[in-house]
């Protein structure tokens, strides 16, 4: 019994994703350690597989350096936005299979971390005449703070969610963010990785770090005297643990340039 319970369960899951709008951004990502020692050439065979194969649509390429935390050094390699169904025709056919392959993976050490991140929230930019959707606005963003969340299995959905809505309507109110995101990382994660939601904030240049948000002033504007308190009271019910991790975008190694 119980293991037809499960089935049911597994099946009935499977049908509410394949039933969801379609209309969603979504991005894979890798995380990559390269080959230290070849630094150079790395460099070089990435950006020819990202201009030959991943330069537009569904399919574009960026390359992102962390540069702080414990993955500094490493480099996300991320495709999108596309859907689920973008997927069926993503390349895969000789020559980029063989390109990737033999120029590419001799120069890594390790690939990481594959993922699927879809977006729940967007935060309003801040840069004239962009779209809060459009690739134009996301490609201008040269600097990214992205702060990894891991939930806490026991609490109700619907809880995330209510703060997920609170957190990118303080943003935007801040009138001061360039860019952002709510994103979640689709696949079930569990406890192995803490990898579950992504805040992402964009900036064009480092002093936009400087800039004083006052979150939790607009927070309480929003939702009443006093009720920051209860919103960092609440991070620490629904969230386990946290942390983040500072991205620059590599123009070069993207095929941008």
């Amino acid at each position: 019994m119980k293991i037809l319970l499960i089935t049911f369960v597994f099946l009935f899951s499977t049908f509410l994703i394949a039933e969801e709008n379609m209309a969603y951004k979504q991005y894979s990502s890798i995380l990559i350690t390269p080959d230290y020692t070849q630094l150079n050439q790395f460099a070089i065979k990435m950006e020819h597989h990202n201009k030959t194969f991943h330069s537009s649509g569904p399919y574009r390429a960026r390359v992102f350096n962390v540069v702080s935390g414990s993955d500094v050094g490493k480099i996300y390699w991320i495709m999108g936005p596309s859907t689920y169904s973008h997927l069926d025709d993503k390349p895969s056919n000789k020559p980029h299979n063989n390109d990737w392959t033999k120029n590419v993976m001799p120069l890594v050490t390790k690939i990481e971390h594959g993922e699927y991140w879809r977006e729940k929230k967007i935060i309003q930019p801040l840069v004239d005449n962009l779209s809060p959707t459009s690739q134009e606005t996301e490609d201008s963003m040269n600097i990214w703070l992205i702060r990894f969340m891991a939930e806490n299995s026991n609490i109700d959905r619907q809880r995330f969610n209510d703060l997920y809505d609170r957190v990118a309507e303080t943003y935007s109110a801040t009138k001061k963010i360039k860019y952002g995101a709510v994103l979640d990382n689709y696949l079930l994660q569990g406890n192995k990785n803490d990898r579950h939601v992504i805040v992402a904030l964009g900036m064009q240049k480092w002093s936009d770090m400087d800039i004083d948000l006052q979150f939790r002033q607009r927070y309480e504007e929003l939702f009443g005297t006093d009720s920051f308190q209860q919103f960092r009271e609440e991070l620490l019910t629904i969230f386990t643990t946290d942390w983040q991790e500072i991205w620059v975008l590599n123009k070069k190694m993207s095929g941008m340039e």
